[in-house]
């Protein structure tokens, strides 16, 4: 039986609908709050979606404890230190389940700690967490949970991958100290989710992100140059995200190019936002190229047989 190519209606309709839930119940408790809330409903909900049925538990719960630890506002060196916890804990699940709960606990904790957008931790925080708990809910409750849980890893891979985060994240982390742009977090959130695809296929699914992102860069940049009036810009960008999560299986390009054409409407006000985009796509598919086929290099099994 081929493997399908499009992601179901329902499905979209419940992801989006969860995503836009949580922002819009947040909204009204504290506008501020509608922006983490989004996010930590994408982890819940991605999540349990990457991991086995009933088996992202540890992962959510680790997310929630970094948001906690945001709140209490702790310095560089513990943050630093809870990222290589997320990269050891995200190898330990892979090990033990193949789920990428951890993964994803990790990119919403980098969204909080690094988008200048996000209202400071303390408020960030609670919403986040709630976020969290409700799209994990959604998706244990409507069946989401474990559609898409990558096959379980041996232990070579689920300690190259706990390798390619801690060691990959240190890079990116240093990288943004000396960035001066607003959407510095893009390296960051967009290397983690790197992390996402099944054993072995880190160099294939990269490219494919790599090319289809930079395709998303030049359809902005061509979209931003024709000056769109806002509200159509808007419109625009919400058909390309309900294209981009329809197309998620299809072996061609088309949802990191709708995504990154409909984040760049989305916030860029010129040019600029673009050009550092494509960039920053640049940047992180030669990390991730690199540091993927280093450590395949390193933890490749080697011949033993005595030599004759």
């Amino acid at each position: 039986m081929a493997a399908p190519i499009y992601f179901p209606w329902p499905a979209v309709a419940l992801f989006l609908g969860t995503l836009l839930g949580a922002a819009g119940l947040a909204a009204p408790v504290d506008p501020a709050g509608a922006l983490p809330a989004l996010f930590g409903a994408l982890t819940g909900l991605v999540g349990a979606f990457l991991s086995p049925k009933s088996r992202a538990w540890p992962g959510m719960l680790a997310g929630l404890a970094g948001f906690a630890l945001l709140a209490l506002g702790p310095g560089p060196l513990v943050l630093w230190l809870a990222c290589l916890a997320f990269s050891a804990g995200a190898g330990l699940e892979s090990l033990r389940t193949g789920g990428r709960a951890t993964v994803m606990t990790l990119h919403g904790w980098l969204a909080l700690h690094l988008m200048a957008t996000m209202p400071p931790p303390e408020i960030a925080a609670p919403f986040a967490a709630a976020g969290l708990l409700a799209g994990w809910a959604v998706a244990e409750v409507t069946g989401l949970a474990g559609k898409a849980a990558p096959p379980k890893g041996d232990p070579r891979f689920g300690l190259a991958l706990a390798l390619y985060l801690a060691i990959g994240l240190t890079v990116v982390l240093l990288v943004i100290r000396h960035l001066e742009s607003p959407f510095a977090h893009w390296v960051a959130l967009m290397f983690c989710l790197r992390a996402l695809v099944p054993p072995g296929m880190t160099a294939r699914a990269t490219l494919r992100f790599g090319v289809g992102a930079a395709l998303g860069c030049l359809a902005a940049l061509a979209f931003i140059a024709l000056h769109l009036p806002h509200g159509l810009a808007i419109a625009l960008a919400a058909l390309l995200l309900i294209a981009g999560l329809r197309l998620i299986p299809h072996p061609r390009p088309y949802t990191p190019a709708a995504i990154s054409a409909a984040v760049l409407l989305l916030v860029a006000p010129d040019v600029q936002p673009a050009l550092f985009r494509f960039e920053v796509t640049l940047l992180v598919v030669l990390l991730s190229l690199g540091l993927a086929s280093g450590l395949a290099l390193l933890l490749s099994p080697r011949d033993t047989a005595p030599a004759r």
